[in-house]
């Protein structure tokens, strides 16, 4: 009787895991998270703090004389007063661009980096106060004008395309005006240079 009872409850057992076994399954759950970055609007302006011009000429040109053996003054005299011609064979070719206006290219001098809205943002470069530059305790001024970018064509205002944190480099082109120019010296102005994202 004891061994009947035993034999029942280990076939029950038996039963019992074989059922467990077969029906169990694998459970999945799922889910999703939305992931949002947020760029923001920004802009990076990078650029040369100063930008130094030294007007040079080959050596020993401001020693030699450049003027023809036969420029010379000759005058007649009538009424106390003389009048005539000479030194008209002078060359400039030491300073030619003295001798009115001379373009002065600054390259690579300013960089942009950012974002934007479409990815684009405008620069623009000013040109100093009155459009000169100045020396002081002088009259004797240096006049800019034709004030260019030069990065993707030219002009003073430009849209470039961003390229994220790469920079995208840009150049100053200016003329200079000596016309009112008398004196020897440091002249002096500031260029502005504005990036705004569009």
């Amino acid at each position: 009787m004891a061994n009947n009872t035993l034999r029942t409850i280990v076939v029950g057992s038996a039963l019992l895991t074989a059922g467990l076994s077969g029906n169990a399954a694998a459970q999945t759950a799922t889910g999703t998270s939305s992931l949002t970055v947020t760029v923001p609007d920004v802009i990076i302006l990078d650029y040369c703090s100063k930008l130094n011009l030294s007007i040079t000429s080959a050596a020993g040109e401001l020693l030699t004389n450049e003027t023809a053996d036969d420029n010379a003054f000759t005058a007649d005299m009538a009424g106390g007063s003389a009048s005539g011609s000479g030194l008209s064979g002078v060359k400039t070719s030491a300073f030619a661009g003295l001798n009115g206006s001379a373009t002065f290219t600054a390259s690579k001098v300013w960089a942009v980096r950012g974002f934007s809205p479409s990815g684009n943002v405008k620069v623009k470069v000013t040109g100093p106060l009155a459009g000169v530059l100045t020396k002081n305790g002088s009259t004797s001024n240096i006049g800019v004008t034709n004030i260019a970018t030069l990065t993707s064509g030219g002009g003073s205002t430009e849209t470039l395309q961003l390229a994220g944190l790469t920079p995208v480099y840009g150049d100053i082109r200016v003329a200079l005006d000596f016309a009112n120019t008398k004196t020897s010296g440091a002249y002096s102005g500031d260029l502005t240079i504005s990036a705004q994202t569009l």
